[in-house]
């Protein structure tokens, strides 16, 4: 047993030994290992140093100690620049890559198509396709408002932003729709039952006349036709009412139209729906209906409420002197934005009427005069296409005339003299040839509705009210819609470029 361990203590030795050796040659690698990494440390760091040292030296050879600074001023600039959010913008010098323009596109279209699909219900009415997509342009929340609160916060954000989704904010934009619901809609029923009866023929002694094997003769014979017309009350149905944007309400009204014919009065028109025999009876059907439906024989009006709008941009996080910034980016997106709703006021002064101060003295060719009364008769904007839209008229005036007397260009009837919309102060008159004429953007108005006009007579002054640029007098000339005479003048049934009847008139 003391032998056996004697020789267990010596093997166990011999490995500890073994062990000790192992690690003591491992330390002694690690550390020679060490001293030559420091080494070639050393090395690459004093290679560095020359080689940077012998570039700077060939540089300032080259382009001398004031380039240097220059060149470092660069570096710090540039580094600043990157600092700022979009400075990559920046310095591709305001451009945009095709991929990103492409971008921009798909985004915007997603708030365009937004738009369309919240006015959609139009569809649904019993109304004229024009009178439809009329109302969808008048109360569509425009998709130039969650563009431009988008541009905004781009605009105000110390960052890049992730693009919100659009239907986040587009929340609170879409109308409501209000229907009323008929009750007392009629339908008509008629019925006319003819019958015949068979009888004989009698002579006129009163006998039977009989043919030539002795079988009585006989013959039919209508009797009076017997009428009857009974009512019943139709469905009760739901139409539209009004339409409510948070900044603005559209009423819709409604009227009772007669069918057959879809007249707005009674009529005694009926549809046929058939006829039916039974022996010798023969029964025809007819129908009509008096129909409740929206009224689309003009456009709805709107009332816009400027301030609701602004309270609306505000919740949406536009600060209240940021304002007059956000209508910016509003006109640049959209030019057909209402323009009630930047400051809920589009006319000039205290009083829209004022008495005319101006006579007209001058000639009047073939029944026409030029529109506004300055001395000079260029055309500042053509009729055609412009800034991607059409432009129905021609611009006349500018602010070297301000308040320049306007005079109708023909003779006729003022069917219209208010505020109008983007039109500003608007004056239009209706002409025995069928033309109308329209005149808008004025400061003062003249003449009232219902008044006959002289060629030449005063019917109010250039202004800027309405959506412009600055003082002015757009001028129209068309052939209008007959249901709607003050339709826009992109439903007229013709409209003309104003210069085929005011060219003779600009020599004058």
């Amino acid at each position: 047993m003391v032998i056996s361990s004697a020789q267990e203590m010596g093997q166990q030795a011999a490995e500890q030994a073994a062990n000790f050796g192992r690690k003591a040659g491992s330390k002694l690698a690690r550390k020679a290992a060490g001293r030559m990494a420091k080494s070639i440390k050393k090395l690459v760091v004093t290679l560095i140093k020359k080689f940077l040292i012998a570039a700077v030296k060939f540089v300032v050879a080259i382009v001398g100690a004031e380039g240097i600074v220059f060149f470092l001023a660069l570096l710090i600039f540039s580094a600043i620049l990157m600092a700022i959010p979009f400075a990559d913008w920046f310095l591709k010098g305001g451009e945009r890559t095709q991929a990103e323009e492409t971008a921009d596109r798909q985004y915007e279209q997603q708030f365009r198509d937004l738009s369309a699909e919240s006015v959609a219900a139009i569809d649904n009415e019993e109304a004229s396709e024009t009178w439809k997509a009329t109302l969808k342009n008048i109360v569509i929340p425009s998709w130039a408002i969650p563009v431009s609160l988008v541009r905004y916060q781009i605009s105000h954000s110390d960052e890049k932003i992730t693009l919100p989704d659009p239907k986040e904010i587009f929340a609170n934009l879409e109308p409501t729709f209000t229907y009323m619901t008929v009750t007392d809609d009629i339908e008509y029923t008629k019925t006319i039952t003819s019958c015949y009866r068979v009888v004989q023929v009698r002579d006129s002694r009163g006998n039977v006349v009989k043919d030539s094997n002795g079988n009585p003769i006989t013959t039919t014979v209508d009797d009076p036709p017997v009428k009857s017309v009974t009512s019943s009350k139709m469905p009760s149905r739901k139409i539209l009412s009004k339409v409510e944007i948070p900044f603005g309400t559209t009423e819709i009204p409604s009227a009772k139209r007669y069918y057959p014919g879809g007249s707005y009065e009674p009529n005694d028109e009926w549809q046929l729906m058939g006829t039916s025999s039974v022996g010798r009876c023969t029964t025809t059907t007819y129908k009509r209906w008096e129909k409740t439906m929206v009224d689309d024989r003009g456009i709805p009006e709107t009332g816009f409420d400027a301030e609701k709008f602004k309270e609306f941009l505000v919740s949406k996080g536009v600060k209240e002197q940021n304002l007059d910034e956000f209508f910016e980016y509003l006109k640049a997106a959209d030019p057909d934005f209402p323009v009630e709703l930047y400051a809920g006021e589009y006319q000039e002064g205290d009083s829209l009427y004022t008495n005319a101060d101006y006579t007209y003295t001058g000639e009047i060719i073939d029944g026409w005069v030029w529109p506004i009364a300055i001395d000079y008769r260029g055309i500042n904007s053509s009729f055609g296409p412009r800034w991607g839209k059409f432009h129905y008229g021609v611009d006349l005036g500018g602010r070297r005339w301000p308040n320049a007397p306007i005079l109708a260009a023909k003779a006729g009837l003022v069917i219209w003299a208010g505020a109008r919309g983007t039109y500003g102060n608007l004056v239009v008159i209706a002409h025995e040839d069928g033309l109308q004429t329209r005149y808008a953007h004025m400061s003062a108005i003249t003449v009232k509705e219902g008044e006959q006009v002289k060629a030449g007579q005063q019917i109010g002054k250039q202004g800027s009210t309405g959506h412009v640029t600055g003082p002015h007098l757009h001028f129209e000339v068309a052939i209008p819609n007959k249901k709607n005479p003050m339709a826009p003048m992109s439903q007229a049934e013709k409209a003309f470029d104003p210069m085929i009847f005011l060219g003779p008139l600009q020599d004058k």
